[in-house]
């Protein structure tokens, strides 16, 4: 795991499909009816600097992207549940209401988890800039 500055932005990786699927009728669902928000403005730059965050400390703690997701543990369905997501968090120093946001993010809500599979394309790449260990879950 290297340190990084993301040479992309959060909107950019939100919007790209591989990343995220923020089409659908509804603002607030996802590809598969999650409940998912898109932040705005200087919320999208917050979140943006807690993923900045998160790949410099995990940079300097761990040295395989592995290491840096042993936190979570996704079911069977491959949903993470709302401790899993503060549980990586707090690892990095990370606000347990920040880590709310992103639970909601990737479609977390009061009955169901967070996309797993989801939670991880997008943080990869601030974890690990080249990408090599980012084609999938560790």
């Amino acid at each position: 795991v290297t340190s990084r500055s993301s040479s992309r932005s959060l909107s950019e990786l939100m919007a790209s499909p591989a990343r995220l699927s923020m089409q659908g009728g509804h603002p607030r669902r996802g590809s598969r009816g999650e409940r998912s928000v898109e932040p705005q403005g200087w919320e999208a730059r917050e979140l943006d600097q807690v993923c900045r965050d998160v790949g410099r400390i995990a940079g300097q703690k761990f040295s395989t992207v592995r290491e840096a997701f042993r936190f979570i543990s996704p079911d069977s369905d491959g949903s993470v549940v709302r401790s899993d997501i503060h549980c990586f968090f707090r690892a990095y120093g990370v606000d347990p209401n920040m880590a709310d946001k992103f639970f909601t993010l990737f479609g977390g809500g009061d009955k169901q988890g967070a996309d797993w599979t989801r939670f991880v394309e997008f943080m990869c790449p601030y974890i690990q800039p080249d990408g090599k260990a980012c084609t999938s879950p560790p």
